[in-house]
């Protein structure tokens, strides 16, 4: 069974840990090593306490299998724990993401895919959203913002 919720203080010590873990997985060998040094659970841990009125959870079968964060018009991040994978759960979070931004009279939801981001960029694809072509985005770190191109996927909500 899935389901989704509204993110608690309780579910910040697990959710920095999917997105610990998830981002480094992704990301790690095709982003610089500058923003690599800066992508630490305890960023991910102050990240998540400044967005967690706009963190969902999602539950599969009572464990945490991942989380989104939605903001204005944005998938801001997305982030599934292995448990979740291969299984449909990925497609139901991005369906609740996008009925959260739809509920906010988003009309054409965005969200950013860092370059080389195969496996990501595949799963977007298939569930509706185009690439746009590469945009350069400030992304937060605890230094400020980090600029870096990124592939940019849309779908008409």
């Amino acid at each position: 069974m899935i389901a989704f919720r509204q993110a608690t203080p309780d579910d910040i010590g697990p959710l920095a840990d999917i997105w610990n873990s998830g981002w480094h997985e992704a990301h790690a060998a095709i982003v610089p090593d500058a923003l690599t040094a800066l992508r630490t659970v305890h960023s991910f841990r102050d990240r998540l306490r400044d967005d967690l009125d706009k963190c969902h959870v999602g539950m599969r079968d009572d464990e945490i299998a991942g989380f989104h964060i939605s903001r204005g018009g944005e998938v801001y991040q997305f982030y599934v724990h292995p448990i979740g994978r291969g299984t449909g759960f990925a497609g139901a979070m991005l369906d609740h993401a996008e009925r959260i931004l739809a509920a906010q009279n988003c009309v054409t939801a965005w969200l950013a895919c860092s370059v080389g981001n195969a496996r990501a960029s595949a799963f977007y694809t298939r569930t509706g959203w185009v690439n746009t072509g590469v945009q350069t985005v400030d992304l937060d770190t605890s230094s400020g913002p980090f600029p870096l191109d990124v592939w940019r996927f849309e779908k008409r909500l």
